[in-house]
């Protein structure tokens, strides 16, 4: 999520991670706008669904998260090259942990409470409901824990686990980074420089999803939440050893038309049974499926990306925004949500104007708060300020 910084030497390597990250990030408004249409209760929904967006939606939770942790992982061991261990954990603090607890207070709390007085007859993620004004409602957000109270920290858990997790791995990837580590590196060289391989990188995902997603599902509530910790921590340390070996990168780059072809073949059978007609296949037969579309996708993404690796003005220069943007966009999809309940005779015209105007005030935002070095240490936000 973080700008990386740049060098000479680094930026040949990292304008693909910054550009496929920072597509991430900007999808996440179509993604999150997607969820006032789908199914599934959210913390604000429009009035009817519709299946286009349960369709975005699920392609979304195919790559998305997934694609951030690795991507993570990845510009973490570049990170190491140029800080000390003291100096990086010491930004992972200002970087993630500050925006994390000032984001909950300035940006959950309102989402929080427009969900509290939304109608009633909406199938929110909370069924809760208050009437009261917000400045009455502001010693209440305390009540832990939602849904079955206020309190939460909502599409923040990123950041939360993107701490935990740097500091976790950190002595993992300290290792690895050094001449201890040569040997590893090595094997993960040699052995990981053929497509077979890089795909047998997806069994440890796979196991993860058939042993541990039924008994914890996914809360993104930190304490318990085993199947993702184990899901996105492996997705680190893989984008980790991809940085440090160059040649399972170039095998990837050259499959990527291989990789992009398995990848489509293998969503659109997933697509055709979960919303056409289900095909014959046990729960570890779709696990498996739902899996390998995440792994083999993430593996087309980053061959597609790294063989376009150049700077791009429009999305490259979105780096340091990317954290700000991130933080801001749910808030706002969430107030406009709830601003546009009674609007259910056109649904495409919603989605579309809530993603318009998300993202132009998102990036807009992100711009002023770019302007005060108060504002941008509260929002993570690296470096000097922009031009």
């Amino acid at each position: 999520m973080n700008g990386l910084a740049s060098g000479t030497r680094l930026q040949t390597r990292l304008f693909w991670v910054d550009n496929l990250r920072n597509v991430a990030v900007l999808s996440l408004v179509l993604f999150h706008t997607a969820r006032l249409f789908d199914p599934e209760p959210w913390h604000i929904k429009d009035r009817h669904t519709y299946l286009a967006a349960d369709v975005v939606v699920a392609l979304f939770n195919v790559w998305g998260m997934p694609m951030l942790f690795l991507l993570a992982g990845f510009s973490m061991m570049l990170s190491l090259e140029r800080r000390s261990a003291g100096r990086f954990a010491g930004e992972r603090v200002t970087r993630l942990f500050v925006p994390f607890v000032f984001g909950i207070f300035a940006l959950v709390l309102p989402q929080v409470y427009l969900e509290r007085i939304a109608p009633a007859d909406l199938v929110t993620q909370s069924p809760l409901r208050l009437d009261v004004g917000f400045i009455d409602f502001l010693p209440r957000f305390f009540d832990c824990c939602y849904d079955k109270a206020n309190f939460s920290w909502h599409h923040l858990w990123f950041l939360i686990y993107l701490f935990v997790y740097s500091l976790v791995l950190l002595p993992v990837f300290l290792a690895l980074r050094s001449a201890a580590g040569r040997p590893l590196r090595g094997a993960f060289s040699a052995g990981f420089a053929n497509l077979p391989m890089l795909l047998l990188l997806g069994l440890p995902l796979i196991v993860t999803e058939a042993r541990l997603r039924p008994r914890y599902g996914s809360s993104h509530a930190l304490v318990g939440d085993w199947a993702n910790h184990a899901h996105f921590a492996w997705l680190m340390l893989v984008g980790a050893l991809l940085a440090l070996t160059e040649a399972p990168r170039a095998e990837i780059r050259r499959r990527f038309p291989v990789l992009a072809g398995l990848a489509a073949l293998l969503i659109v059978t997933a697509l055709f049974h979960r919303f056409v007609t289900p095909l014959p296949m046990t729960r570890l037969t779709w696990t498996t499926l739902r899996t390998m579309c995440e792994w083999v996708l993430l593996l087309a993404l980053i061959g597609g990306f790294a063989r376009f690796d150049r700077r791009v003005p429009w999305l490259t220069g979105f780096t340091p925004y990317a954290m700000a943007f991130y933080m801001l966009h749910q808030t706002i999809i969430i107030a406009l949500g709830f601003l546009t309940i009674g609007w259910s005779d056109a649904p495409l015209s919603k989605y579309l104007a809530i993603v318009i105007s998300t993202t132009a005030v998102s990036l807009a935002l992100a711009a002023l708060i770019d302007r005060h070095p108060v504002s941008r240490f509260l929002f993570g936000m690296a470096g000097k300020r922009r031009r």
